[in-house]
């Protein structure tokens, strides 16, 4: 049982837990990939991959392939406190405007 877990953070210190993928064979393509989908407001992204293989052939250790990522535009923070810094994105504001509507 063969598996990577992959972390995502702003840097190296603060990396969280994205995903566990497992060595799971693709019916269709033979091949094992895993795909990770994951959502995060920086600018600056840190990664970190941390594998696990229950044999020493390196034939059959898990690696890591150069992939594309999708930069989404994200509505810009709206600041409520100058001072503490507290911000509030348009989408608790429109959850919150939802809410009171009942």
């Amino acid at each position: 049982a063969d598996w990577v877990t992959v972390k995502f953070g702003t840097n190296l210190k603060n990396v969280g837990e994205v995903m566990v993928g497992r060595n799971i064979v693709d019916e269709v393509t033979g091949e094992i990939r895993i795909e990770v989908k994951h959502t995060i407001r920086c600018k600056e992204l840190a990664y970190k991959f941390e594998f696990s293989s229950s044999t020493n052939n390196d034939d059959t250790h898990f690696v890591i392939e150069r992939g594309f990522y999708y930069q989404k535009m994200i509505e810009p923070l709206e600041v409520v406190d100058i001072e503490s810094g507290r911000v509030i994105s348009d989408y608790v504001k429109q959850v919150r405007i939802e809410e009171k509507q009942g």
